[in-house]
């Protein structure tokens, strides 16, 4: 018996122990049993709040996807109607690729919030090409406040491009109205 070892039994008497038996399960107190069922609801529990957060954040990672998607658009969108009006504002000054290449650099909040604009953003950088004065003074603010007086004066613009168009409509109609009036009073003449 290689695999015996020797112990002391109860009443002092050396036993021979023999190897464990693989299948045989040592009997547990009612103790280590409420303990590993303790253990196993902890780990149950544990494995689900893990579950959880992971499912939590796969759901807040794809939130944050879908919006970046989101902003990229908004931007492509925003960057197409810029050009949009590049074209028009090119149609309206003759002047304006000459006034844009001279114009003094603003910071790259201003061109963003300029391209956010869309159309009306290219009719403003063209009033700032020509107004050198004010954009040296753009660039002395803060971002945030440059910002707000570019998009303040993106509005003003606006309203005077709708004032000035309502003008024009304006003087169409007139020159129609007072038009064949004149002709018809010299045929009879």
């Amino acid at each position: 018996m290689e695999n015996a070892a020797v112990t002391p039994g109860k009443e002092g008497k050396d036993e021979t122990a023999h190897p464990k038996d693989e299948t045989a399960r040592p009997e547990r107190s009612e103790k280590a049993d409420v303990r590993i069922r303790q253990l196993l609801r902890e780990r149950r529990e544990r494995d689900d709040r893990i579950a959880a957060l992971e499912k939590e954040n796969a759901d807040l990672r794809a939130a944050a996807e879908r919006q970046a998607s989101a902003e990229q658009q908004e931007r492509n969108d925003a960057q197409a109607a810029f050009d949009r009006g590049l074209q028009q504002s090119r149609g309206r000054h003759k002047d304006f690729d000459e006034a844009l290449k001279l114009a003094v650099p603003v910071p790259r909040e201003v061109r963003d919030a300029l391209v956010a604009l869309g159309e009306l953003g290219a009719e403003t950088s063209y009033y700032l090409a020509k107004n050198p004065r004010l954009c040296r003074e753009l660039c002395s603010l803060l971002p945030r406040v440059a910002i707000h007086r570019v998009t303040r004066l993106a509005f003003d613009i606006e309203r005077e491009i709708e004032i000035q168009a309502q003008c024009n409509a304006a003087a169409r109609w007139y020159q129609n109205v007072t038009a064949p009036q004149s002709s018809t009073a010299r045929k009879g003449a």
